[in-house]
């Protein structure tokens, strides 16, 4: 036969009954032209003659005999050799994650100029596995979970589950489990109740279906998945309202625990068997952490020791790692099926997409197998990370070193692009430059003995080590990243590159940790800065309370809280709130200065930016109670992208913020009313005198409870069953009440299983300007950066876009001009005089020069106006407002100022002495006017006059330009390209529009 060959190859793991082909899926095969040969299998579920369509060959033979053009196809991972590989495989090999022994298997394909093409990683158009064992996973999970329900009931005394083998079929497998099912409910006299969270992915859906297929009611079956999680854990609702908690959800990063010892303490705990389909036994962030072993088929089920007091009812985990093998012809028929479409592509393979991606995968790795093949070092890998970067800039030639107008890049020594990229984006961030430098230069200020000193042991934060705290205090991580945004705003005039790692290691530092570079996520990293910047911004906060009297060393604790005696001094006091302090400059009694409270109110008014507030409400849509609101703060915000073709960011945002509904709640207040009409009726029956005013009383405890506080019950009162209390709907409400200077938005593109986790590859469309709050707490927020992700979900390459501009607080574009704006009026003006300083002689002068930049004066509290800083000549102030011949570039300080600014034009003729140069008074007209050479005489200004720009700046035109970065590479690209990237964004970055910014914000770069 002369067709394409697939060689599937007998499976050598021990129990492992199922095969990637079935008789059904060879025979289409065979039919499609395909050349299928097939080893034989001591352990296979299906027998040799089930496949006779195909060429049968002994077991193990595809080592010596298989032609070098076959595919060599099985399931699990190869038996463990050193043999180089010389085909193309298709299998689960387990390498790509850097499991154990991942080196020696990963070498094994370059060694023998083979191909590894991992089922784990073939995925469809929109992200997902074509093929996965998650449904049988779930199923088998659910029928053991329900077998074991029946056996406790059955078994008292704690006597496990005996021991299960593999079923022929699902049909045998559903009638054992109902046999079992009809037993425990003669016991109990009723179903159990089953809760399955994830049960909308694959493997949920199998634990549902079981539950369906031996005939427990709907009404028994709970169904949770991402949303009714979203809240996050510990929920007493599995421990209360079910018998039966089954875990089939695909766990990638931490999250709160579903239950833990203290929900399994409850006295009315109804669990009594848990399912770890997930089985995340070993895992610290395992949310199902109330075991510690792996179960197996001989022995399914383990104790769980409870907490000491717990109700006297058994819990048994059943976590087995391999559970569709309980059904090995089910779960390889419905894998070989959903496998089929893309084993017929093989023919074709280069121009198969889901194919090129899986060999593309496997070349994304060429450091680690080129290395390992070569026997080489982990140095040598990391050498050839920097110089054989994965991913490229789309249209980027990497050999032009030619940047002009450049920014700094980041080196990539080991899979440091989720580092990188958020770096990048971070450095992008006026109001986060603004933040680190305002907050080091308060911390500066007040001296270090203000953080160095810790709380009084009553104080100090549970389980926080005092040496972590004092970290804390000192802002150690702050530091660390202004001075990284700092040098990543350079503006160099060649190519540059730099480390983060001095960031890295300060950061590593704070947490006593190493950061891992498998395969990372840029948000986790995110995450991980924002909340150690906002605890350093918050234990700065805490150390200025505690000490105040470093900032006034006669401050007495006792005597400021006795009243004075003096009307006049409590008055001043109370106006001023200032304490008097000078400032050493080598003279006998020192400058005045003042410091007042004001310093306090800063901690207010320039909070974290990236810091804001959720509020969450509920209300009864019976008798409309609302709940007291349950607030939270944030860093950043995670919104679930839907699963479909395209979706808006504003659709994103409705998941979390649209009002949700649900149904069977009971009302604490309609509990209340419940429990009044109760007791009214109660009364009303009572004869005897001493239990009429018994419940008289419970009757106004309870009406004084409804009138008071719904959401506590009242003592002395005996309320009646909580079952017999009516459900109701509710609305669930959720708002930003706290609008953060940078909102950060993640955009969580998994989508989980039980065997895999996928990219949803959906296009998200977000706009430059974003509006948040309702009509009357309207926010406007600009698009500063975004982080994008080009890859599978295992793996992948970050790469991020910030807007091409300066914050007025940090570019220099010309010194003359900044200088001029620095001398804008401070916001706490000192009541100290400036210093005067003096002209110099008309010799010691210098002729005057053109000024490039028209200074800013503002009036003082105690001096008169200064001498122009950018000519050194005395320059009348004029009455009147002028207009400039060119816009002032908007700043912060300019823009917040409490004075205002009058901007002066004056210009020396060349060659004339300064000292007689006569100045130039700015009169009541539209147009500046500037001193002629040729007749001393004013003429009208050409550029003020017709609005023409300066022929020394040219005319702000607003920001179209952004940096595209990925790593050390590059380039420049514009606001339609970024808005382009709807399929890959994953990191949003906006920042708060200020109202008296210009409409096109900071000024290009």
């Amino acid at each position: 036969m002369s067709g394409t060959k697939i060689w599937l190859r007998a499976e050598t793991k021990p129990a492992e009954a199922r095969s990637a082909l079935t008789p059904t899926t060879c025979k289409a095969l065979v039919d499609a032209g395909y050349d299928v040969t097939v080893e034989k299998s001591t352990q296979r579920i299906f027998e040799g003659e089930e496949i006779s369509l195909a060429r049968i060959v002994e077991e193990g033979s595809w080592v010596k005999d298989a032609p070098k053009d076959a595919y060599i196809l099985g399931l699990k991972e190869l038996p463990e050799d050193d043999f180089p590989l010389e085909h193309v495989h298709i299998s689960f090999a387990h390498c790509y994650k850097q499991q154990a022994g991942w080196e020696k298997v990963l070498s094994r394909w370059p060694r023998g100029g083979g191909t590894l093409l991992d089922l784990e990683f073939l995925t469809d158009e929109a992200g997902r596995r074509v093929a996965a064992f998650g449904w049988s996973a779930g199923y088998a999970g659910s029928a053991l979970a329900i077998k074991t329900w029946a056996w406790q009931l059955a078994h008292p005394e704690g006597e496990p589950l005996p021991g299960e083998k593999p079923y022929a079929n699902k049909q045998l497998l559903i009638e054992s489990v109902k046999e079992s099912l009809e037993a425990g409910k003669k016991i109990a006299g009723r179903s159990p109740k089953v809760l399955v969270i994830g049960a909308l992915g694959r493997c949920g859906t199998g634990a549902v279906d079981l539950a369906k297929d031996i005939g427990i009611p709907e009404s028994d079956i709970i169904r949770w998945d991402i949303e009714e999680t979203k809240k996050g854990g510990p929920f007493r609702e599995i421990v209360e309202d079910a018998d039966i908690f089954v875990n089939c959800i695909y766990l990638s990063a931490k999250i709160p625990p579903f239950i833990n010892a203290e929900t399994l303490s409850s006295p009315n705990r109804q669990l009594s068997v848990v399912c770890d389909v997930s089985a995340d036994t070993t895992n610290p962030h395992n949310p199902v952490p109330v075991y510690d072993v792996i179960t197996t088929f001989d022995k399914p089920t383990a104790p769980v020791k409870l907490p000491a007091g717990s109700k006297n009812l058994p819990l048994s985990v059943i976590s087995i790692d391999h559970l569709p093998s309980l059904l090995p012809r089910e779960s390889s028929e419905m894998f070989s099926q959903a496998l089929l479409p893309s084993l017929l592509l093989l023919k074709d393979r280069s121009n198969a997409r889901v194919w090129t991606q899986a060999e593309d995968l496997f070349k994304q790795k060429p450091a680690t197998v080129a290395a390992y093949a070569a026997g080489a070092s982990l140095a040598a890998i990391t050498l050839f990370y920097v110089f054989g970067p994965n991913f490229t800039i789309d249209g980027d030639d990497s050999s032009n070193n030619n940047r002009k107008n450049g920014i700094v890049g980041l080196s990539n020594p080991a899979n440091d692009c989720f580092i990188n990229s958020v770096l990048q984006a971070l450095a992008g961030l006026g109001d986060l430059r603004l933040y680190l430098i305002r907050e080091l230069h308060r911390r500066e200020l007040d001296g270090p003995e203000v953080y160095d000193v810790l709380p009084e042991p009553q104080d100090m934060p549970r389980d926080q080590r005092p040496e972590r705290l004092r970290e804390l205090q000192q802002g150690t991580v702050t530091k660390a990243l202004k001075e990284m945004l700092d040098r990543l705003n350079e503006r160099p005039i060649y190519k540059k590159t730099i480390s983060a790692r001095p960031f890295i290691q300060a950061l590593e530092y704070a947490f006593r940790t190493r950061i891992s570079r498998n395969q990372q996520d840029a948000q986790e990293f995110l995450q991980i800065v924002a909340e150690r910047l906002s605890d350093e911004y918050h234990a700065g906060i805490k150390a200025r309370q505690h000490m105040p009297m470093l900032v006034d060393p006669s401050f007495d604790a006792d005597a400021s809280t006795q009243p004075t005696q003096d009307p006049d001094a409590a008055m001043n006091q109370k106006e001023t709130s200032e304490i008097e302090v000078r400032i050493d400059d080598k003279s006998e009694n020192g400058l005045p200065a003042v410091l007042t409270t004001k310093l306090k109110e800063t901690d207010n008014e320039y909070g974290f930016p990236f810091e804001g507030q959720l509020e969450s409400q509920i209300e009864c849509q019976f008798c409309h109670y609302q709940y007291k609101p349950n607030k939270t703060s944030f860093v950043n915000l995670t919104l679930q992208v839907p699963q479909a073709s395209s979706t808006t960011l504003n659709s994103c945002f409705d998941g979390l913020l649209k009002t949700e509904y649900i149904d069977d709640f009971r009302c604490d207040k309609c509990r209340l009313q419940h429990a009044l009409e109760t007791k009214i009726k109660e009364k009303s029956r009572a004869h005897a005198e001493e239990e009429r005013e018994r419940i008289a009383t419970e009757i106004g405890l309870i009406k004084e409870a409804l009138e008071n506080d719904p959401e506590h019950l009242p003592d002395g009162v005996t309320m009646p069953p909580s079952d017999l209390a009516p459900k109701r709907r509710i609305a669930r409400h959720m708002r930003i009440v706290v609008f953060p200077k940078i909102i950060a938005i993640h955009l969580s593109r998994s989508i989980f299983d039980h065997s895999s986790s996928t990219k949803n590859a959906a296009k998200v469309s977000f706009p430059e300007r974003l509006p948040l709050g309702g009509i009357l707490t309207r926010k406007w927020y600009k698009l500063l950066a975004i982080v994008c992700h080009k890859g599978s979900h295992q793996s992948g390459h970050y790469e991020s876009f910030r807007r091409n501009n300066l914050y007025p607080p940090f570019s220099t574009p010309d010194v003359f001009r900044s200088f001029a704006q620095s001398r804008a009026a401070s916001e706490n003006p000192s009541r100290a005089p400036s210093p005067r300083i003096r002209a110099k002689n008309s010799a010691e002068q210098e002729p005057g020069s053109l000024n490039l930049s028209p200074a800013e004066s503002s009036a003082s509290l105690s001096s008169p106006t200064l001498p122009s800083p950018a000519t050194s000549l005395p320059v009348p102030q004029s009455r009147e407002t002028t207009r400039p011949t060119s816009s002032p570039r908007v700043s912060f300080q300019s823009g917040r100022s409490k004075s205002s600014s009058k901007l002066m034009s004056s210009s020396t003729p060349e060659g004339r002495d300064s000292s007689t140069s006569p100045s130039l008074r700015l009169r009541n007209s539209k147009s500046s006017l500037s001193l002629s050479k040729g007749n001393g005489g004013p003429r009208p200004s050409t550029e003020a006059s017709s609005g023409a720009p300066s022929r020394f700046r040219r005319k702000r035109k607003h920001m179209d330009r952004w940096w595209r970065i990925s790593d050390e590479k590059v380039k420049e690209c514009k606001t339609a390209d970024v808005l382009g990237m709807q399929r890959e964004v994953y990191l949003l970055f906006y920042e708060i529009e200020k109202p008296d910014a210009s409409p096109h914000g900071a000024d290009d770069a």
